[in-house]
């Protein structure tokens, strides 16, 4: 056996995509986190974030809103949040999360795999090699004084998602369902890798984080949302743990049966964020998560009790990070931030989608900048403009 097929055998064996090399390093720790949260498929964000006060809301969605509408958890402005989102409604009320409304991307066309790469990448023409949170990383990393330890960047996948391409401070983590390796299958690669440096501390620090991870109270299904929040939150929780984290969601795609597909999610969503609070413990005072999805979905239901391809949805910000107190942040918990259009034929866009009345990059910019206090000129290389 060559040592490239034993590190994939070791991979495989370990229950690693990618093997994370901060398990064991030295006592500093960086105290500011992130947390990206991607919901593939196309969310619904009106239903994540509710106009009830809005006639034509009831009006064109009757199907979907009367078997939910009484269980709404009220916020702001007439707006409710999905009864699934109780933990959600739990941080808004302890200033812990904001939502914001009618919000877009620029230059989408309601295609999946268009609009995400446009979401990832952060620039007005997607690059699938350069992403908007490797961008942050190296901004950050080139202001790092000696004393502050490199950001590092943890993508909870099989492979580095499109937003931490470009940096090589990132790496992968995601649950196999390979069987374990054989008793002194370890011990032999290491005996195999004693003079080689490089190859024995990766399969130190690979088995440090397996045992970290398999200490975990897991739920029966290894990539349920929770677990692999559950994850995250323990592995960025680590000493020199990653700073920057990325995690994803999929089945948004919401074409067909939205009421029981969306009550599924949501509760998904809601259990991975109590997750992450529960495992970051005192770091989540420092942490600041950001929910977002490509797109949302048209105003009318289809002919299969679901909707289709739309354009403007919700996005959350919350975290510890926003509910300190503090009268100069410009985001702060407990708010429904953003311009409502309404949904009146009329101010519709297209005539069929809820009208775009701000940029999510906007939002994601001004998100980091507060968080890590940016300047101006490094928040325009994360997002440049066209």
């Amino acid at each position: 056996m060559n040592r490239r097929d034993a590190l994939k055998l070791t991979a495989a064996s370990l229950s690693l995509y990618g093997l994370p090399s901060f398990a064991k390093q030295s006592e500093t720790t960086n105290s500011k986190k992130l947390i990206w949260i991607l919901l593939r498929g196309g969310m619904d964000g009106l239903h994540a974030t509710m106009p009830l006060f809005d006639k034509h809301f009831s009006k064109t969605r009757p199907d979907l809103i009367t078997p939910i509408e009484k269980n709404a958890l009220p916020i702001e402005r007439g707006f409710a949040l999905h009864p699934q989102l109780k933990f959600l409604h739990h941080l808004y009320q302890q200033q812990e999360l904001s939502t914001v409304i009618a919000t877009s991307i620029p230059n989408i066309k309601r295609s999946h795999f268009d609009a995400q790469d446009l979401l990832e990448s952060g620039l007005p023409k997607a690059d699938p090699d350069n992403g908007w949170l490797s961008r942050t990383m190296v901004e950050l990393n080139s202001q790092a004084k000696q004393s502050t330890a490199i950001q590092q960047g943890l993508a909870i996948s099989r492979a580095i998602p499109i937003a931490m391409r470009g940096s090589h401070n990132t790496s992968t983590w995601y649950p196999s369902t390979l069987p374990p390796s054989k008793e002194n299958f370890h011990q032999r690669l290491f005996q195999l890798y004693k003079n080689d440096k490089m190859l024995s501390m990766r399969l130190e620090q690979a088995l440090a984080t397996q045992k970290l991870v398999n200490n975990i109270k897991q739920k029966k299904r290894h990539g349920k949302f929770s677990n692999l929040a559950r994850s995250c939150a323990t592995l960025m929780n680590e000493v020199n743990g990653p700073n920057i984290a990325m995690l994803e969601s999929n089945g948004w795609d919401t074409h067909k049966g939205q009421v029981l597909t969306l009550k599924k999610r949501f509760t998904e969503l809601d259990d991975g964020i109590q997750a992450l609070r529960n495992g970051l413990k005192s770091s989540w005072q420092d942490t600041m998560f950001i929910v977002t999805t490509e797109f949302g979905r048209t105003v009318k239901i289809n002919g299969t009790g679901g909707t289709d391809h739309g354009m403007a949805t919700t996005m959350f910000i919350g975290g510890g990070a926003i509910g300190k107190t503090n009268k100069k942040k410009l985001l702060t918990g407990g708010k429904v931030l953003g311009q409502w259009p309404g949904l009146a034929p009329d101010n519709l866009f297209e005539g069929r989608d809820l009208m775009p009345t701000s940029n999510t990059f906007d939002w994601i910019a001004s998100a980091l900048q507060q968080h890590w206090q940016l300047s101006d000129s490094q928040i325009a290389r994360i997002f440049p403009k066209a």
